[in-house]
């Protein structure tokens, strides 16, 4: 594909589960010659995720996401929920002219949008005449009535060529909205490559943290926030503690603006009896290095979506203690690659993670069944050339 150029669309400043995502993308159309462009809010810093590819970038620095992201849930009455409808019609209309005004300069020939939540470039390469796809990653939200679900699902799919959707979920939020559509809307699973099945075991985080190599390693990766569980996850680390004195927690990941919850959290994690038995990690530099130091990673979602740490250190064979989230639940079996806890319970959660604890054997084999599904789920090689293959077609 010599000479064809595409363009990606980032929503994300920060480095997240879409952004490694969108590296294998990248590196996948790299390979097949496309010349690529990536419109994004990263910094310099940022940027540096994508070291070692050619890539064009172009800075991204308005803020008119579109607020149909399930984490913008709230009343359609209140009046919160009146400003965010009045700021979703008003970053529609800004979005699409200014999507326009990109496209008109950089004059790709094929657009990749890496999340809906800038689908106004759908609309403007639509009327550019340019092909467009559309990557779903997580859930729309539900709102009041639907409404604003319906009329997105059919504005996706009016003005995208294809949409991949990254699970069952997420490709079923449109489908029961439109008709017709499963010719377009695929379902592609996460991705994984070689280098990720490559078992780590640097020892330097343990060093550089001062925990002791006999300490079992819990890890989570989804930082502090509400919808990532972490308060959860610390109060059955703190009943842990109580039982198991070789245990140590790594909580690792953005730390989120959310004062009165933080404030909940950091009274844990500053408590005199877990000291030096918690550390706080904000920037993770080499996630598959720590994947590779834990024993057992904890996933504590308390809204459902996609949980790419699973399939990460299912990679590393590691054992995987879930929330059962419905999103979990379609591709982990409790009992046989993962344990399950039910949301929001942090007894339940301690409960599994002791149970793991107190039988080696088990952890061990969940851990292995993991690898092995990682292998044939997530294979990057063939959900890459999927998606390259329906691209392909279009230019």
């Amino acid at each position: 594909m010599d000479g064809k150029r595409i363009l990606f669309v980032d929503h994300d400043p920060n480095i997240s589960g879409s952004t490694v995502s969108m590296r294998y993308l990248i590196d996948g159309f790299s390979k097949k010659k496309f010349d690529i462009v990536l419109v994004t809010p990263k910094n310099e810093n940022a940027r540096s995720f994508f070291k070692g590819y050619k890539i064009d970038f172009v800075n991204w620095k308005y803020k008119v996401e579109l607020g149909l992201h399930f984490t913008n849930e709230n009343n359609l009455f209140s009046l919160r929920g009146m400003k965010n409808i009045i700021r979703l019609i008003v970053n529609m209309i800004k979005g699409c002219l200014l999507a326009y005004v990109y496209i008109k300069k950089i004059k790709p020939d094929i657009i990749y949008i890496n999340e809906y939540v800038l689908s106004q470039f759908s609309f403007a390469a639509k009327i550019s005449n340019i092909p467009v796809v559309t990557h779903i990653r997580s859930p729309f939200i539900k709102g009041t009535f639907g409404i604003r679900r319906y009329l997105f699902s059919k504005y996706l799919k009016t003005f995208n060529n294809f949409i991949f959707a990254i699970s069952e979920y997420e490709a079923n939020q449109i489908l029961m909205n439109v008709s017709n559509s499963k010719n377009n809307i695929k379902v592609v699973r996460e991705f994984l490559d070689e280098d990720d099945f490559q078992l780590s075991s640097d020892k330097n985080i343990l060093d550089s943290l001062s925990i002791p190599y006999n300490n079992k390693v819990i890890l989570n990766l989804g930082g502090i926030e509400p919808i990532k569980g972490t308060l959860e996850i610390l109060k059955a680390f703190s009943k842990l503690c109580n039982t198991h004195s070789d245990i140590h927690l790594i909580n690792a990941g953005p730390i989120k603006n959310n004062p009165d919850y933080n404030q909940h959290c950091y009274n844990i994690i500053n408590d005199n009896n877990l000291q030096g038995k918690i550390s706080i990690l904000n920037f993770i530099e080499n996630v598959h290095q720590l994947i590779g130091c834990c024993d057992i990673l904890v996933s504590g979602l308390s809204n459902s979506h996609f949980p790419r740490p699973i399939i990460e250190a299912w990679a590393q064979k590691k054992a995987v203690i879930s929330s059962d989230t419905f999103h979990v639940k379609e591709f982990l079996e409790d009992g046989v690659d993962g344990l399950l806890y039910k949301v929001g319970s942090e007894d339940s959660l301690a409960d599994k993670i002791s149970m793991l604890l107190r039988n080696k054997r088990l952890l061990n084999t969940i851990g292995e069944a993991g690898f092995r599904k990682a292998r044939i789920m997530f294979s990057a090689e063939k959900n890459i050339n999927e998606i390259l293959n329906y691209c392909i077609t279009l230019v």
